[in-house]
């Protein structure tokens, strides 16, 4: 399954696209996954798609890896696509949201999974890292958020989730069940949030503890 490559120049008019794949039309329902070439990402793709949703989802310059979630996704009996997208561009999302629905269908599900850390003391986190954590973990999640939502308005119908984490050094054994998450324990979170068993679930924060997601 060839993959797409987006790009953007200035982020307004002039914005140029590239895309490198087959359009089709697959009606059923349809969910978009960022950062889905790996961790966490990738686990919610392969779950979405095993459980009948048709999938696209973006990475970040791992084409490999989101072509192996693109064949896993075939072998689960699903349909899974990867976008090359910078989500701090904001013009970029939008273009990839909007190809998805031009080859997919309405997105029904937006699962917010980029994020980045860069842990350092204070006194040694440089401007750069600093900065690339804030446009990748809080205005990537933004701008994923704020695209998906227009359309959800004006048709009266969607789930937007958002997976996030916070840093820190927990141990094993402060844990109850005294071992660590994985990725596929959040990936079936996400999918129960997004079935039909749960459409009263709104603005609630649900922990994972401690949930190791290469």
């Amino acid at each position: 399954m060839p993959l797409r490559c987006l790009t953007s120049q200035g982020g307004g008019p002039g914005q140029r696209e590239t895309a490198v794949s087959q359009a089709i039309y697959r009606p059923g329902r349809v969910a978009l996954v960022s950062d889905g070439s790996r961790g966490i990402g990738a686990a919610t793709v392969r779950r979405l798609a095993a459980d009948g949703w048709d999938v696209g989802f973006s990475y970040h310059g791992d084409g490999p890896s989101a072509r192996e979630v693109e064949k896993d996704a075939c072998e689960l009996g699903g349909y899974a696509i990867g976008t090359d997208v910078d989500v701090t561009d904001a013009g970029e999302v939008s273009s990839w949201f909007r190809l998805a629905e031009e080859e997919l269908g309405p997105v029904q599900a937006m699962v917010s999974c980029a994020g980045i850390t860069r842990e350092q003391p204070l006194a040694r986190l440089a401007e750069a890292d600093w900065r690339a954590v804030i446009d990748t973990s809080l205005d990537g999640v933004f701008h994923l958020c704020r695209t998906a939502v227009f359309a959800m308005m004006a048709r009266r119908s969607g789930r937007i989730v958002t997976v996030s984490s916070v840093c820190g050094a927990d141990l094993a054994e402060t844990i109850e069940l005294r071992r660590f998450g994985t990725a596929a324990e959040v990936a079936d979170l996400v999918a129960s949030l997004l079935s039909a068993d749960a459409p009263d679930v709104t603005g609630r924060v649900l922990e994972v503890p401690t949930v190791i997601a290469p």
